[in-house]
């Protein structure tokens, strides 16, 4: 099946999740600088990730329009490159594919990256008000434990072909089969994936602990149990998104299909955690106007 790059639904995705979060951080920062009058590091790291979110989905992009002006999503001729892998380098048919390649090893370090800073960010958030020990330890324990395995998952993304001082030695490992075997592969994809969705429920659940015993106006819990509603799609997010891991750990035939599919996912995944987190500090802003329009 030809499938082009300019008509793939994860086009119009990457930008519309851009703008969205731009928006949100944008608003952030303000609020932050101009109702409540102090910038925190949960601020900055939010930044932060923002620009790793921005790079993550500029290899996406370049990713696929790599694969799409060859020969759209086409099936790779896997067994082909490896008959011919020992020859040198140069020598390898298919240079749009493994130029993909090198793009998605810096596309998945980036998702990575992303996805740990977002975690930090989080968590420094939710340090502001929590005031409860054992709501603050869960925070704590889960994202450091999160954050500890992400980097450790950051090295092995790096580093599953063992050391290479070139990046063409790199490609040649993962077209000969060289890397990590499968089973590593997928332990360690699962297992990051599967934290990454507990980290997720639980910031996305422990809020509810907090509305219960809180003495907000009623409008004000159902605002913010409406935003919990939509920081609960990039949960679901995290859960559909594994399904999808098993595919990308072989290099099959249509093997660019399912990078797509998991690439849609993980756009989904991280830039509804930054929006709705970044929405989240908007009550100052929301309190500002509400009380210039009684004005």
């Amino acid at each position: 099946q030809d499938t082009s790059f300019a008509g793939h639904p994860f086009v119009p995705l990457t930008i519309l999740f851009l703008v969205l979060t731009y928006i949100s951080v944008a608003l952030r920062l303000w609020t932050r600088k101009s109702f409540v009058r102090i910038t925190g590091w949960d601020d900055i790291t939010m930044l932060v990730t923002l620009l790793t979110f921005s790079v993550f989905c500029a290899t996406l992009l370049a990713l696929f329009a790599l694969v799409g002006t060859a020969h759209g999503f086409q099936s790779v001729d896997w067994e082909r490159i490896r008959t011919l892998a020992g020859v040198s380098f140069p020598f390898i048919p298919g240079p749009t594919y493994l130029k993909s390649l090198q793009v998605m090893l810096c596309t998945e370090i980036f998702y990575i990256l992303t996805m740990i800073l977002l975690k930090i960010s989080l968590c420094l958030f939710f340090m502001r008000f929590l005031i409860t020990r054992w709501q603050r330890l869960v925070i704590l324990s889960t994202v450091i434990l999160a954050t500890l395995f992400g980097v450790a998952h950051l090295f092995f993304a790096i580093f599953q072909c063992g050391y290479f001082t070139d990046i063409d030695q790199f490609i040649v490992r993962i077209a000969t089969g060289a890397c990590a075997s499968e089973p590593i592969s997928k332990g360690m994809n699962y297992t990051y994936a599967v934290l990454t969705m507990i980290t997720d429920w639980i910031c996305g659940l422990l809020p509810i602990f907090i509305l219960k015993g809180s003495t907000m106006p009623r409008k004000t819990k159902w605002a913010v149990g409406t935003l919990l509603a939509f920081g609960s799609i990039g949960s679901i997010a995290s859960i559909v998104r594994i399904t999808h891991i098993a595919s990308i750990t072989t290099t099959t035939g249509d093997f660019f299909d399912h990078v797509a599919r998991l690439a849609i996912w993980s756009i989904i995944e991280l830039g509804m955690g930054i929006t709705v987190a970044s929405l989240a500090t908007l009550r100052p802003l929301f309190k500002g106007l509400s009380e210039k329009t009684r004005k």
